[in-house]
Parts: C-alpha cells; sequence; structure tokens
C-alpha cells in the first residue's frame, strides 16, 4: 500500500512539473478600421462613425485566486498626428482633415494614450477568465469617431491616418488597473482611419426683375445674382437654360393671362450685355470657376431691347440654372 501511494504522489508531481513552465496569461487586441466613407462638405454636419476594439485573454489552466484581468487600451495620435487638444487629423499629402476617436458615444470623452490627449488617457476594460484548458475571456468594445462640421475648405479626394501598431493594450491580473504608467504587459494592433471630401455643388439663383415701363422704346436693365457653392478645388460651370420660349436667340417673357403676348430679353455675363449665358451652344457661354468650400456669385446682366410694346400686364419666363462638375 506504501508504494502504491508513493506512486500516486510521484505521478502528481511530475504533472506540475511539466505544465508550470507554460502557465501565461497572454491578451491580444484587435482594433477594426475606422471608415468615415465620402463626406459632403456642403452639409454642414457632423459625420460620425464607430469601430471597435476586442480584447481576448487567455490562462493556459484555470485561475484560481483571480479571474478578472485589467486592460489599458491606448488609442495613439494615428500618421496624421494631432493638435493635442481637439483633433487628429487624416492626411491627403500636406492637407489635413480634422477628426478625433472618443470613449463615449456623445463624443464628449477623447480617447487618448500616454503620448495623445494624454489628459483622457487610455480606456480601462476588465476581462473576466472562465473555462478550463485554456481558460478564456474576451471583450469588445466600441470606438466612436466624428469629423466636424466645418469641413467644407478641404479640397476633394481620400485622406487617411495610419495606426501602425498604434492600438495598444496593456493587462495584467486586476480588476482596478491605474492606465497611467502602468507597467503590464503590452500587445498591440495596427488599424486606420479613412475618409474622402466628395465631389459636390449646389447652386441658387435670385429673380431677376425688370422695372415697371409704359413704353419699350429704349433698353431697360436689370441685374441679379446666381451662386455656385462647390467643393474646394472642384472645377465647375453655371449654365442657364433657354426659358419658356425654347431659344437662346429669343428669350421670352409670357404675359399672366395672354401667353401669346409677350416680350423679349435677354441674359448676358457681362455688364456691356454682350456675352449671352447660356449652355455654351449656339453661341452662348457659360460661366466656370473654382470651388472653395462657400458660396461663389455670379452677377446676370438683363437686358429689354426696344421692340413693340404689347398689351399691359405681367410678365414672366421661368429659366433653370444648372451647375456641371
Amino acid at each position: 500500500m506504501k508504494r502504491a501511494a508513493l506512486g500516486i504522489a510521484a505521478i502528481a508531481l511530475l504533472w506540475l512539473a511539466a505544465a508550470s513552465p507554460a502557465i501565461a496569461l497572454t491578451c491580444s487586441i484587435t482594433a477594426s478600421d475606422v471608415a468615415f466613407g465620402s463626406i459632403d462638405p456642403l452639409a454642414g454636419a457632423v459625420v460620425d462613425v464607430s469601430g471597435t476594439v476586442q480584447v481576448n485573454c487567455s490562462e493556459l489552466v484555470p485561475p484560481i485566486l483571480d479571474t478578472t484581468v485589467g486592460v489599458c487600451i491606448y488609442l495613439d495620435a494615428g500618421s496624421g498626428g494631432s493638435d493635442g487638444s481637439v483633433f487628429r487629423f487624416m492626411l491627403q499629402g500636406a492637407t489635413t482633415l480634422p477628426y478625433n476617436l472618443y470613449k463615449d458615444a456623445a463624443r464628449s470623452v477623447i480617447w487618448g494614450s500616454d503620448t495623445a490627449f494624454p489628459s483622457s488617457g487610455a480606456q480601462r476594460v476588465v476581462v473576466t477568465l472562465s473555462g478550463i484548458l485554456p481558460a478564456t475571456g474576451s471583450i469588445t468594445v466600441p470606438v466612436y469617431g466624428r469629423v466636424p462640421a466645418a469641413v467644407a475648405d478641404r479640397p476633394i479626394g481620400a485622406y487617411l491616418s495610419t495606426f501602425t501598431g498604434g492600438a495598444r493594450a496593456r493587462y495584467s491580473y486586476t480588476d482596478n488597473l491605474a492606465c497611467n504608467g502602468i507597467a503590464g504587459t503590452q500587445t498591440s494592433d495596427t488599424f486606420v482611419v479613412t475618409a474622402s471630401i466628395a465631389e459636390t455643388c449646389v447652386v441658387e439663383a435670385d429673380d431677376l426683375a425688370f422695372s415697371t415701363q409704359t413704353q419699350l422704346a429704349a433698353n431697360v436693365d436689370a441685374a441679379s445674382q446666381v451662386r455656385a457653392s462647390c467643393s474646394t478645388g472642384l472645377a465647375y460651370a453655371v449654365a442657364m437654360g433657354a426659358g419658356g420660349g425654347g431659344s437662346f436667340g429669343a428669350r421670352r417673357m409670357v404675359h399672366a393671362s395672354f401667353p401669346a403676348e409677350d416680350v423679349n430679353y435677354q441674359l448676358y455675363t457681362d455688364t456691356a450685355r454682350t456675352q449671352i449665358w447660356g449652355d455654351g451652344t449656339g453661341g452662348t457661354v457659360t460661366v466656370g470657376g473654382t470651388g472653395n468650400g462657400s458660396p461663389q456669385a455670379n452677377n446676370v446682366y438683363g437686358r429689354v431691347a426696344p421692340q413693340a410694346t404689347p398689351r399691359p400686364g405681367d410678365y414672366s419666363d421661368t429659366v433653370v440654372v444648372t451647375v456641371s462638375y
């Protein structure tokens, strides 16, 4: 009987001796890319998206004294850098696009690190281990991204910030880990933040009103404005339709009650009224420019040339203004 007891004890000791060198807590971190997609710079609204950071932890034997792992997750500044207080940046060459990454859905607490936005700091989470051979646990943490509303001055095209090893986690056995200056084991992952400023334009046109006349024996001139707002760096052209008359050479306003009665008029791009504003066909011209994210105004010069005076009343025409880019 004594020999049997000694044999069992020897077997147990051998098992512990083989297992103990392999006992170790390991955690890994996986960060998803944060993609803002195509941003309308003229919308004047924030763009919110989200990503995730997943932490997976493993222990080769069942934890006896502690089943909780404290993890501090850090997000660095990224390759675009930051201003240290409000924004990280994506880059298009030397041009920056502001954004930031936050801990909360309200986007009020910046997710920082020991080098970027240190006052906000890392996100602390707890992973609970369970099971045996190995004991494992995981947690998925949301990352909240925002591009601010005021980006109309940023040129069109793609923007990027690369976080090479920029999602970092330090971890150890505790559920109350202090994330500033922690000396736990580190793991990291790489992810990117991307966005593009879209090519877009909007146009608005003021009505052009000729003054009241009793006779059309001399030129009657008037002017108004057309304003085009286009993405910064985007070339555009503003065209005007022929109106109800269907001809650039003979635009016409018609009587409100008697459509057969009309007044001929014309629209021009210049004060001398020599360049007819049309769509570029039939001797007409368009007005072009390069967007800067703000409304760019162009004057419309109208003229009613001398002609036979039709019956009294109100005369009007509808002209479609189009911006192409």
